[in-house]
């Protein structure tokens, strides 16, 4: 059960990248500017108040940083599915897994930007790779560092 539900997490997560990269660069702009507005919203006191205008400049202050943000945390989540599935269904070296598992994040994040290329107003972006890869390797040293933990935990318990 536990093997079947990761696997499906990981290719659901993959189907919402592609999905997300698939929206021509007007439809991107608004999902990443409607971000921007939750977090002014959230965290710039009176924004409320704000004219239009200067609410506009807000968000289009931080739409770098939305964005960027996004791809990182995706394909950190995407790095710890990865990884944790692969160690799920294949009796092998952790190392070696982990390894696999960020390398899986990375060739898609690849594929992702490639595809991107052939959507209207988007770009295959270097810099969206390293912060894919960047994102996929936190993730892989996250559920590193909670096998690690979680392993250190049992023998002290036992």
């Amino acid at each position: 059960m536990k093997k079947t539900l990761l696997l499906t997490a990981t290719i659901l997560l993959m189907i919402l990248i592609f999905v997300f990269s698939a929206q021509p660069a007007e439809e991107s702009t608004e999902l990443s500017n409607g971000a921007g507005a939750f977090l002014c919203r959230l965290f710039i006191p009176g924004f409320q108040e704000l004219s239009q205008p200067e609410q506009i400049q807000h968000i289009e202050g931080i739409d770098h940083a939305v964005r960027k943000t996004a791809h990182g945390t995706e394909y950190c989540i995407l790095g710890i599915l990865c990884a944790a599935t692969l160690l799920a269904w294949i009796k092998k070296s952790r190392k070696l897994l982990l390894c696999s598992g960020f390398l899986i994040a990375v060739l898609y994040s690849v594929t992702d930007e490639i595809h991107q290329m052939f959507v209207p107003g988007r770009a295959c972006m270097f810099t969206d790779i390293l912060i894919d890869a960047a994102g996929a390797l936190a993730g892989v040293l996250i559920l590193a560092l909670f096998l690690k933990l979680k392993r250190s935990g049992t023998r002290t318990a036992s």
